[in-house]
């Protein structure tokens, strides 16, 4: 028999989107799928569409009464699951039919603890599909700066997942901590094929607009937070301190941008020069830039420029 495979899901406010999602686990061309689903304190009517489900023993779902945020809901979800392996998908977003059994040969094929794929887009007021530029493989220089594996494209296997879980709780990048572990202490692969359609809307990161100093000031503390802990991690283990210089640059370049002065700019900017390294000096025009007028200034150009 075919390892069962565990779909793990945090919903919040979701309603007209977690239906489609929830089918999308269910309809795998893979048979041996549960599907193991939070919902994070929603005021909307996601209990309804849960209980759609009522009858069908592939579904385990809880409920918070208060939002407790992303990762304390993947953390809940995750303690659902009894299958060998562990998928993440996003309620907003709507899996291929046959992303798993390709993900699951590809992993046993390459002998991986994680896999990972491209995905399309599309926006919700559109049925226009866009194709994802072609991903990289990140390195643990290059997953310091950014993530390049999208969480809801993830299939890892249970080892893994005993020590990526419980997420810390305040991280809140639990796609950006669960590579951070691939890279750094598992095997894992990139299958270059779109394995789910990520949604843009108004109430997600992508699609929000509407007030972009607050929603950028608000994701880069966010950053700042899991710098500070991801350095912590590498300080932890004497044979990964010297990925610290990179981590530690990051995390003044991003706290340069968080501030509105200029004092603090510089003086960041000068403690900076301890964490030069030649896969970051590229940084160093855009710092200077941030240092003299502040990234509120520069993206108020870069916008009068745009317009």
């Amino acid at each position: 028999m075919i390892p069962k495979i565990s779909f793990i899901i945090a919903t919040y406010n979701n309603e007209l989107f977690l239906k489609k999602c929830i089918d999308s686990c269910l309809n795998q061309t893979y048979e041996n799928i549960e599907v193991c689903i939070t919902d994070d304190g929603s005021n909307d009517s996601t209990s309804n569409i849960l209980e759609l489900y009522d009858d069908d023993t592939r579904i385990k779902f809880s409920s918070f009464k208060q939002n407790k945020g992303i990762c304390s809901a993947l953390n809940n979800s995750y303690k659902m699951t009894s299958g060998k392996y562990i998928a993440i998908i996003d309620a907003d977003d709507i899996n291929y039919d046959d992303r798993i059994e390709r993900q699951y040969k590809h992993l046993k094929k390459t002998n991986s603890d994680l896999v990972y794929s491209n995905f399309d887009y599309f926006y919700d007021n559109s049925k226009t599909l866009i194709k994802n530029k072609k991903l990289k493989e990140p390195n643990k220089v290059s997953i310091l700066f950014d993530n390049l594996i999208s969480g809801g494209s993830m299939l890892f296997s249970r080892k893994m997942s005993s020590k990526v879980f419980p997420i810390p709780d305040d991280l809140e990048f639990s796609d950006w901590w669960i590579a951070f572990q691939a890279v750094y202490f598992f095997n894992f692969s990139l299958i270059d094929f779109p394995s789910f359609k990520y949604r843009i809307h108004k109430n997600n990161t992508s699609g929000n607009n509407d007030n972009f100093f607050q929603n950028k000031r608000k994701n880069l503390a966010r950053h700042v937070r899991y710098h500070d802990y991801i350095n912590k991690v590498l300080l932890s283990n004497h044979k990964l301190k010297k990925y610290v210089i990179i981590s530690k640059f990051n995390l003044l370049y991003k706290k340069s941008i968080l501030s509105d002065s200029f004092k603090e700019r510089l003086i960041i900017f000068i403690n900076s020069f301890k964490y030069v390294t030649p896969s970051n000096i590229k940084k160093y025009p855009i710092f200077i830039l941030i240092t003299l007028f502040g990234f509120r200034t520069l993206a108020f150009i870069k916008n009068l420029v745009r317009y």
